[in-house]
């Protein structure tokens, strides 16, 4: 009724389209998607899926990873939620199903389609970067250049994109192609140190030891092997001296407002408020000192069209920025202070920046300042609220509490976000409302949603296929699978369409849609 070959050019053109949406588009990805199960649906798919019993046992093991989110709604009392869950993790059961019982790819549509999605990423990537710079003034938000997908999502992404251009800049030796795969590797890498995404560079630095492990093993080369091991120690010292340093340098006051004998008043006669007992800092100086309000709302009123007791372009009050940016300064908290910033630290102020750190551009400096402080501040007694690796620390709390309570079988597929907003109600937690997020650590979220029980068989579906298949031969699949496994330990990975899909779709290319001729 169709003709073979044409189903089977549009079958290559959608998958190849998948591997380009990924990174670019959450609605054109699902119209390819559906459009590869109707093409697979024409060509006659469904009437093979009776011989997957005898055919290929490995997709019927896979598949059980989708049978938990099912079998686990007989323990479940939110339906509609889990109904929802069923739905955004079909690609665990689609995918698969599509691959496996399709013509695999060649080695050279493979290449295509592998091809196809660095591209995408370096898309995504240039575009949000373009966008970026051209529309905002406030580099603080600089994860603003992933436009399309979560920054985490797109950070692991640009990961497997540097494995599949050094792959192939490395398996290619000669034609000018492959210098388009290491600049493409050069430029994602470039672009995660920009994106900032912790996630994201510990995937690139345990990649980076990795690919230097298998240098070291695989060469016969001495001097060779001898330089990648003094290399790979050289970064681990350096790398933990440079944060030893920073988080040295914390503690250690650039300012001047710190003495032991506190005024009382400021040079217009004003009284100081003193707070010693708080242990908030700012380059090492106490931020609830020397702070007189009254000085400091009608100095900046007077210097801002953004008002005192409103919020700045970060939805922050603005009135704690103000606070914590004079104090990394070394200046009063008073009128005095306020006149002593220039007009771009008062853009800087409005733009929501805390510190003049940020403003120096050295975003990894930026950043592990940034980290060490939520850790201090929590550490005091703080609200983590809105602070990325602290916060971490309070879903991640809840959600074992959660765990603890329901070890064996879980809460069900559809009740583990509403058992997390309950644990946050009873540990009467710190965290603003708006902040009650699932634990960040799939694993953690499996273990809520369906116990040790359920998780084990997930784990012994994604696992077990690649003993059979044989599929671990592969690098690329390898790293793949680590660049997955890592990040479902500091992201709920599969929580979302586009994170379900990648890695269904990935697994199932690598796993499924492979023959022994494909690598």
């Amino acid at each position: 009724m169709f003709n073979k070959q044409l189903l089977r050019k549009a079958y290559l053109f959608n998958l190849s389209a998948i591997a380009v949406m990924l990174p670019l588009s959450v609605w054109l990805l699902t119209f390819f998607i559906i459009t590869l199960i109707v093409i697979w649906a024409a060509d006659g798919g469904p009437l093979r899926i009776a011989g997957i019993r005898k055919n290929n046992p490995a997709l019927l093991i896979f598949t059980g990873s989708y049978f938990v989110f099912l079998l686990w709604m007989f323990n479940t009392s939110d339906i509609r939620y889990g109904l929802r869950e069923l739905e955004q993790k079909l690609p665990l059961l689609l995918m698969p199903l599509v691959i496996a019982l399709s013509e695999p790819p060649d080695t050279k549509e493979l290449r295509t389609i592998l091809s196809l999605f660095v591209g995408g990423v370096i898309i995504s990537s240039a575009t949000g970067l373009v966008f970026f710079y051209v529309n905002s003034q406030n580099d603080a938000n600089i994860r603003g250049i992933s436009m399309f997908i979560p920054y985490m999502q797109l950070a692991e992404m640009a990961n497997m994109a540097i494995v599949i251009s050094l792959y192939y800049y490395f398996r290619n030796q000669s034609g000018r192609t492959r210098y388009l795969y290491l600049v493409s590797a050069i430029w994602l890498t470039g672009f995660l140190f920009l994106l900032i995404s912790i996630t994201g560079l510990l995937l690139l630095t345990c990649l980076t030891a990795i690919g230097l492990f298998l240098l070291i093993k695989g060469t016969h080369n001495k001097v060779l092997k001898a330089g990648s091991l003094t290399a790979t120690v050289v970064i681990i010292v350096l790398a933990g001296g440079y944060i030893h340093h920073e988080i040295k340098g914390f503690y250690i006051s650039n300012g001047n407002e710190y003495t032991y004998l506190l005024k009382e008043n400021t040079i217009n006669g004003n009284p100081y408020q003193h707070y010693p007992e708080r242990k908030d800092i700012e380059n090492g100086n106490p931020v609830w000192i020397y702070l007189c309000e009254q000085e400091l709302s009608k100095e900046w009123n007077r210097r801002s069209l953004i008002k005192y007791d409103s919020t700045d372009l970060r939805n922050q009050q603005i009135k704690y920025t103000i606070i914590r940016y004079i104090t990394s300064k070394g200046f009063t908290k008073d009128s005095s202070g306020v006149t002593q910033l220039t007009n771009d630290d008062i853009k800087y102020i409005e733009n929501g920046l805390t510190n003049v750190l940020f403003t120096g551009g050295k975003q990894i400096k930026s950043k592990i300042y940034e980290v060490i402080w939520q850790i201090d501040y929590y550490r005091n007694g703080g609200n983590p609220s809105g602070h990325s690796v602290t916060q971490r620390l309070e879903f991640l709390k809840t959600g074992w509490s959660c765990f603890r309570r329901s070890m064996i079988f879980g809460t069900g597929t559809g009740d583990f976000r509403d058992e997390m907003v309950n644990q946050y109600i009873k540990d009467k937690s710190k965290l603003d409302v708006k902040y009650w997020y699932l634990p960040h650590n799939q694993y953690l979220t499996f273990l809520i949603a369906f116990g040790i029980t359920g998780l084990a068989i997930i784990l012994f579906s994604v696992i077990y296929p690649v003993i059979i298949t044989r599929a671990g031969k592969n690098i690329l699949f390898n790293l793949f699978l680590l660049i997955i496994l890592l990040s479902m330990a500091g992201e709920d990975t599969l929580e979302t369409h586009t994170g379900v899909t990648f890695f269904a779709y990935f697994y199932s290319l690598f796993v499924f849609g492979r023959n022994e001729k494909t690598f």
